[in-house]
């Protein structure tokens, strides 16, 4: 009799552990695909933000003042990278129009490279 039992029991949990797998399978899938919308919507508001931060960017070198709507968003929201090359460009004090530009340049290529590594992280974890 004590056969019987061990053997209902063995099945029971070879059983049970199908269930259980599939569960953490599926928990797993679902997490994944929550990581992906998060980072596809950071995406999207850095880009949307990019654009209007590149173009305050660029009246602000013409004028040399900056909104501090733009220089806030590039402090806090955009990746530190980014805000170190803005800092960079910034600590400098007489700028000729060959820094002006090479200055955005690098700040627009740190703000694409934060794109790009979005795009990396949700590439990442399609695979």
């Amino acid at each position: 009799m004590t056969d019987a039992i061990l053997g209902v029991l063995i099945g029971g949990l070879l059983t049970g552990s199908g269930t259980w797998l599939a569960m953490w399978l599926q928990h797993k899938k679902w997490k994944a695909e929550q990581k992906i919308r998060i980072l596809e919507s950071k995406r999207q508001r850095l880009e949307d933000l990019s654009s209007d931060t590149l173009s305050a960017l660029s009246k602000g070198m013409k004028g040399n003042s900056y909104s501090s709507d733009m220089m806030s968003n590039i402090q806090i929201i955009f990746p530190r990278h980014v805000s170190d090359k803005f800092d960079e460009f910034m600590k400098k004090k007489d700028k000729s129009e060959l820094e002006l530009k090479h200055g955005y340049y690098g700040i627009a290529l740190e703000i694409k490279r934060a794109l790009a590594d979005i795009d990396k992280e949700i590439e990442d974890l399609l695979k």
